[in-house]
């Protein structure tokens, strides 16, 4: 829960519609109040969860085609963009709708691999019942495979784009993106390899069938770890890494340096370093907000601060040529250096019986299972912005997967919703699939007892929200209730005095939480339990996470890579037998500021 203001023009009671539905993938400003020239709109704002990623899919000698992966409508939306023909012409003139297709409901998209043939987007692995306690060998992730030639039969895509914002949409009778692999390894079948050769260097291979040229190729940090480095689209010439290090800090707030690295094809070391000027693009990086095209042209995902949207495409410029100043940036480049382990890393889970005690307290709702019969739910909630109920007018907005679904909607972990107070939650786990289906079938007359809703000023809603989660992980299910606002304004009884120093101390248990906006607009309000560090291909790290986020329909287990967490705050229990408070220093005891301005020039600090 937040404390947020409302937007202009909404009332106070809707001011926290974006309140854990970033969970670091929904939200992202452009700087400075002009909008850049090169952007098109991808589709508005609905319950605070945008795009995903970005790909190239195909092309030709004057047009290329790329992909937006959109989690809220279980679909890919394509976009032919033409060439510009003259320097600085703007990407809205360029930029042509061409359809969507449907992707699975319960299929949340993680990395996208370029295969010569297809795009393989690998879902987010999967720990199963295992949990915090699984090893990198027990995750399983299936694949979507779209070919490259999909876009054959363009008249069934533009119907399907017609139907995408009614509520005539319906991903299981849709156009499919592809065909879904049954559950595998992480990254089984993926055409790259990735090495850890040292805390500073990642070596990169792609096999047979890859997009990308075959030639090993390492990537090497400056001074500090290589978190990341992962290869996409050519452009041209030159091959693109994404790359993200680690940056000492020791005030409470993660900072991570990400960049877009070019490479000559038969070069060993970058010629060029691309930085994305905005923190909140940063925070995308590490799934993939950006898609490179032959002609060298890299295309972002964007969104104007403060805004109610749309979600644009935006064009940072060329990979080898003038960049967008607005966008994207140049960084020095130094001189090659061989790499070296005396590194600071994320410390291994813990095992203590505390932190056992944290995520048992959380059990029964990551592995509640929810089952509901959808069919009897009014037409008009299955539209984005939701539907009136009762005589108040208020607005009814089911989570994704329930709007998504004809019939029975299943899930593993509670639902989302702002419920607030615990005793919502305790008649969620008390209520039979019977009554939660009849409660969603009479929602529109004002009924009580539906499961899960992303509108606040709702009485009855079932479910669970991220501060919520996180309060009850770490035992206060009695007294004030926990929320973004108090936790990074070290405020609550629960919670640290100060914020941990770096990564380096979190443990098992611990929160990573940010709440930061505008005046008059929340832009993130988020927070998710921390529970491992791993490296799920062997050679990238990623921190695995305990969250209730809209983007994932509630609970679950996420895998992300800790650039998503640049400029967050590390929060740690207070209370706990096994991991102290730390004596911060004054910084780490400082809260971090709410408003985007402030908070952009703290998270820059290097």
């Amino acid at each position: 829960m937040t404390l947020a203001s409302a937007a202009p023009g909404r009332t106070a009671r809707h001011a926290r519609l974006t309140v854990c539905a970033a969970a670091g993938i929904a939200l992202f400003a452009v700087p400075g109040p002009a909008q850049p020239q090169g952007t098109a709109d991808i589709r508005v704002s609905a319950d605070g969860a945008g795009p995903s990623h970005l790909f190239w899919l195909t092309g030709d000698q004057k047009s290329d085609v790329v992909g937006v992966v959109d989690p809220l409508f279980a679909a890919i939306r394509f976009y032919r963009v033409a060439r510009a023909v003259r320097p600085g012409e703007p990407l809205a003139g360029r930029l042509t709708a061409l359809g969507v297709c449907a992707i699975p409901v319960d299929f949340r998209p993680w990395r996208i691999h370029a295969f010569r043939g297809s795009v393989a987007i690998e879902s987010m692995p999967d720990p199963g019942a295992l949990g915090q306690g699984a090893r990198a060998a027990d995750f399983r992730t299936r694949v979507l495979n779209v070919p490259r030639r999909l876009l054959g039969k363009p008249a069934r895509l533009d119907a399907a784009a017609r139907r995408i914002d009614t509520r005539d949409w319906d991903p299981a009778s849709e156009v499919p993106c592809g065909t879904v692999s049954r559950a595998g390894k992480v990254g089984a079948g993926m055409p790259e390899r990735a090495s850890r050769l040292s805390a500073r260097a990642i070596r990169l291979a792609n096999g047979r069938g890859a997009l990308a040229p075959p030639r090993l190729l390492t990537v090497y940090s400056r001074v500090n770890r290589l978190f990341s480095a992962r290869e996409i689209e050519p452009a041209g010439s030159s091959r693109i890494v994404q790359a993200s290090e680690a940056i000492p800090s020791d005030d409470g707030v993660v900072r991570i340096r990400s960049r877009i690295l070019v490479y000559h094809h038969d070069a060993d070391h970058p010629s060029r370093a691309i930085t994305l000027r905005a923190s909140e693009l940063r925070g995308k990086f590490g799934l993939k907000p950006l898609a490179a095209l032959p002609s060298g042209e890299l295309l972002v995902m964007g969104k104007q601060p403060g805004s109610a949207g749309p979600f644009r495409l935006l064009s940072c410029g060329y990979a080898n040529g003038a960049l967008d100043p607005r966008l994207c940036g140049l960084e020095a480049l130094p001189p090659p250096a061989s790499p070296h382990a005396a590194l600071r890393t994320v410390p291994a889970r813990a095992t203590s019986l505390r932190t056992a005690t944290i995520f048992a307290n959380v059990a029964r709702l990551a592995n509640y299972r929810l089952r509901v019969d959808t069919s009897r739910m009014p037409a008009d909630c299955r539209r984005a912005e939701g539907c009136r109920v009762g005589e108040s007018g208020d607005r009814f907005v089911p989570i994704r997967g329930i709007r998504l679904t004809r019939g029975i909607f299943e899930r593993r972990g509670m639902p989302y919703a702002q419920a607030r107070v615990p005793q919502d939650i305790d008649r969620l786990l008390g209520a039979t699939s019977g009554q939660l289906s009849h409660a969603l079938a009479e929602v529109s007359r004002g009924a009580r007892g539906w499961p899960g809703n992303l509108r606040d000023g709702l009485e009855g809603d079932l479910g669970v929200d991220c501060s919520g989660l996180v309060q009850i992980a770490w035992g206060g299910t009695n007294g004030q209730r926990l929320n973004t606002a108090g936790l990074q304004a070290l405020s609550s009884p629960l919670a640290c005095s100060a914020r941990l120093p770096g990564p380096e101390y979190l443990r098992a248990g611990d929160a990573i939480g940010l709440n930061v906006g505008l005046p008059r607009a929340q832009l993130v309000g988020h927070v998710m339990l921390f529970a491992a560090a791993m490296r799920p291909d062997g050679a990238n790290d990623a921190w695995l996470m305990l969250e209730s986020s809209s983007g994932c329909d509630g609970v679950c287990w996420s895998v992300y890579d800790p650039s998503l967490f640049d400029g967050w705050g590390l929060y740690r229990a207070a209370g706990r037998a096994d991991a102290a408070c730390l004596a911060g220093n004054a910084a780490a005891a400082t809260p971090i500021p709410y408003d985007l301005t402030r908070w952009s020039l703290l998270a820059a600090r290097r």
